[in-house]
């Protein structure tokens, strides 16, 4: 009777156990993102898992807000083509873009066009390469760049300005 007894508490335990775990597969689906994007990337609805490469066109924008956190999936990234990011970490409360998986690399962010793009409070680590310009303009502010394969910061026809930010392992 003892035995059956204490099989039954540690069987509830365990239910309890496993149940405080337990992912909510809704909120996990919402979050799931990629394609052509503009507007918000909010703190509530994060972590985002970036499965497809996210695109801003031209004329557009996205804003990601302090706290957010973004996972990309192997091979995509942040694309800018000819629209404008603002990506507003604060001190303490900075936005997370790093690879999904361990071990496995994302592209990274790419600037290109004419608009002027602002990243701040970021840490960017496990990309191909942490931040790259291509005949655009970006401020870079109180950020980390890190573990960078290729390069942490690449620039072509273009103009980055770095203040208070930290490029290392790259």
């Amino acid at each position: 009777m003892k035995m059956r007894g204490w099989f039954i508490s540690t069987l509830i335990m365990a239910a309890l156990h496993v149940s405080a775990f337990a992912v909510d597969e809704g909120a996990l689906k919402k979050s799931i993102i990629g394609g052509t994007l503009t507007g918000f990337l909010k703190k509530d609805n994060s972590p985002y898992l970036v499965n497809e490469t996210i695109v801003v066109p031209e004329g557009k924008a996205l804003v990601v807000e302090a706290g957010t956190a973004l996972y990309f999936a192997e091979g995509t990234g942040l694309d800018v083509r000819g629209g404008s990011i603002a990506i507003m970490g604060e001190k303490g409360n900075a936005v997370t873009m790093t690879s999904a998986e361990e071990g496995k690399m994302w592209n990274g962010i790419t600037v290109t066009g004419a608009k002027r793009s602002e990243i701040q409070g970021t840490n960017i680590e496990n990309a191909m390469f942490g931040i790259a310009v291509e005949s655009g303009s970006l401020d870079v502010r109180d950020g980390v760049i890190s573990r960078a394969d290729r390069a942490g910061v690449f620039v072509r026809n273009g103009s980055v300005a770095l203040q208070w930010t930290r490029v290392e392992d790259c």
